[in-house]
């Protein structure tokens, strides 16, 4: 949307936008040098740094997670706690152990009281059916088909951890080095973005489905109830304490280790946050 109403040409930023479908296409392009920076989650920006990547930064904490990550279970488990003992489909080396990880916590529990089974979000679906897992976590569109069918319901979605599991931008530490004014007009043109949305929501809504391939209807629902977007000043506010998502970015090298069983040095991964 910011490219089509002319933002980063306003701001003389010389930035091109690249749809690319998965977050491993988006890491093999950028370290290729075929990109500068890319989106994804804060767990996704740890994975790059573990792949010895060249050092990104995370320029802008866009949203985090407000509904939209879900544990699914069969209405026989009732609440989280009923599922200790039980097994539970994620992805094991990526977002959805981390979000199982803290639901988990959230409920008195840690990944060692369940059975983890590695499942990507397709062959999960088809599991959490089949009756081969207890559980499920997920995300939209194959969240939104399990929940619409009775058997199933969610026992934890991520309104319960508010800020939890973030979505970023990040870009190379080489660009910001080379362009000192590149973040802080990116930012801007942001917070123009952002301040659109809130003065022509039908308009932006309108444009930003379009790229989704789904109706206004359908982006508007998200984005009002499963995502909390930052403005560039709520996110300025949270980045105030020092080395706050350097330490959250440790937290989850530290829990992939322990599921993965690896040993990545956690203390040694560059800061994040320029």
């Amino acid at each position: 949307m910011a490219e089509q109403l002319g933002y980063f040409s306003q701001a003389k930023l010389n930035v091109k936008l690249v749809p690319i479908d998965s977050w491993s296409d988006s890491l093999r392009a950028y370290q290729a040098g075929q990109l500068d920076g890319f989106t994804n989650t804060l767990v996704e920006t740890v994975q790059s740094q573990l792949q010895e990547a060249p050092p990104l930064k995370v320029l802008l904490l866009a949203d985090y997670s407000n509904g939209a990550d879900v544990i699914i279970a069969r209405q026989a488990i009732a609440k989280m706690e009923d599922l200790k003992g039980k097994k539970v489909g994620c992805e094991v080396t990526g977002l959805g152990v981390v979000v199982l990880a803290k639901a988990l916590a959230k409920h008195g529990m840690s990944i060692t009281d369940v059975t983890l089974v590695n499942h990507e979000q397709l062959s999960g679906e088809a599991a959490l059916r089949n009756g081969d897992i207890d559980a499920f976590v997920s995300y939209p569109p194959a969240s939104v088909n399990l929940m619409g069918q009775a058997e199933f319901h969610s026992v934890f979605d991520s309104r319960e951890i508010p800020g939890g599991i973030l979505d970023v931008l990040v870009v190379s530490a080489q660009l910001l080095k080379s362009q000192p004014d590149f973040a802080a007009k990116m930012r801007a043109v942001w917070q123009r973005a952002y301040d659109y949305v809130q003065a022509h929501p039908d308009d932006a809504f309108a444009r930003m489905a379009k790229q989704e391939n789904i109706s206004a209807k359908e982006f508007a629902a998200s984005y009002q109830n499963d995502i909390h977007v930052y403005s560039t000043p709520e996110m300025q506010q949270r980045l105030k304490t020092p080395g706050w998502l350097d330490e959250e970015a440790k937290s989850i090298c530290t829990l992939l280790n322990n599921v993965a069983q690896s040993q990545h040095r956690c203390d040694k991964l560059y800061s994040i946050y320029p």
